[in-house]
Parts: structure tokens; C-alpha cells; sequence
């Protein structure tokens, strides 16, 4: 039970991936596209919210799709790219605040010292201050979710107001390919 106290916010990420997951695949996510369906820019906003998360990025893909259809794809991509930015920072504060003082508290607990050692030796190099943001930037310009380039983001202390920059670019591009698709195979 101490373990669990000690390590309470790694435990809650893995608890709600695990219900993410069940909520999937019992279909409840595919009810709330349903619902949101009908709202026009509103709805684009929310799914751009639900965009960036492992369980939720198909479905409110899918819904961008599917609008794209009947809605200006610039506006939007422009409103979804806010949600989407919008659900990063929070996503960056939980890790930063959180997530990543319990990682390397577990890190020290797994890892051996000299491993650890070298791991730090390695961050230090001028090298991983030009790669890692570079690298998180394509993990959230991909298809994967958002989740593994912000906590690259998060390790390399990245200012959030920079971070917004490049989340809100990243995804409106991703976003506008996907609603831009949508009004191409719909019109």
C-alpha cells in the first residue's frame, strides 16, 4: 500500500489508461462523437480537446474527418488546433508537476547508478538541447499521441509558452490535413 501512496500519480495514469480503454471498447467514446455531432465549430473545439490522448485520437480523428465535410476546413482546423493545444498544457503541466519527480524516483529505484550516471553525462551535451526538442516536435507532428513529445518536453524543462507555440502549429497542421481530407472525399 505504500508503494502505491509513494507512487500515486504513476498509478492513476496506468488506472485511467486502463479505463480509456474499457470506455473504448465498450463503445463510449463513439457515443460521445455521436453527441457531438450537430455542433458545428463547437464540436471541432471539443474533439481537438480529445485529439492528442492515446484512446481518444482515432475517434475524434475520425469525427475531424467527418466535419470536414460540412465545415470551412481553415476555421475548423484553426478551433480543434486550440483544443488540441489546450489539452497539451495540461497534459505538460501533469507530467511536469507530477508524473516526471515520481519517474525519477523510480528511475533511481530500477536503473543502476552507473547507468544513471551516464544517462545524465549524456543530457548534458549540447547535442541533446537541439535533438530533443526536434524530436518531440515529430512525435507530436505524427500520427502517435501527443503524450511521448510532451514529456520530452517536460524532461528538458521546455518553456510552456514556447511549448504552446509549437503544440498549437503541429496539431492545426495535422488537424487541417485530416479536415481538409474530409471536405476533399465529401465534396
Amino acid at each position: 500500500m505504500s508503494f502505491i501512496l509513494r507512487y500515486k500519480y504513476t498509478f492513476g495514469l496506468i488506472l485511467s489508461i486502463i479505463i480509456a480503454a474499457i470506455l473504448f471498447g465498450t463503445g463510449v467514446f463513439h457515443l460521445l462523437v455521436e453527441l457531438l455531432d450537430g455542433f458545428g465549430y463547437v464540436s471541432a473545439f471539443f474533439a481537438g480537446l480529445i485529439f492528442p490522448f492515446t484512446f481518444t485520437a482515432a475517434p475524434a480523428g475520425l469525427f475531424l474527418l467527418e466535419i470536414g465535410a460540412s465545415l470551412n476546413p481553415v476555421l475548423t482546423a484553426l478551433l480543434a488546433g486550440v483544443g488540441a493545444m489546450l489539452a497539451d498544457l495540461l497534459m505538460f503541466r501533469f507530467i511536469k508537476g507530477s508524473i516526471l519527480k515520481e519517474m525519477q524516483t523510480l528511475m533511481k529505484a530500477i536503473v543502476p547508478i552507473p547507468t544513471l550516471a551516464r544517462m545524465e553525462h549524456v543530457t548534458k551535451k549540447r547535442m541533446w538541447r537541439w535533438t530533443m526538442p526536434f524530436l518531440g516536435s515529430l512525435l507530436i507532428a505524427s500520427p502517435l499521441p501527443d503524450e511521448l513529445g510532451i514529456a520530452i518536453f517536460s524532461i528538458i524543462n521546455f518553456r510552456p509558452k514556447y511549448l504552446l507555440v509549437i503544440t498549437y502549429i503541429l496539431n492545426t497542421l495535422g488537424i487541417f490535413g485530416l479536415v481538409f481530407l474530409g471536405s476533399t472525399i465529401g465534396s
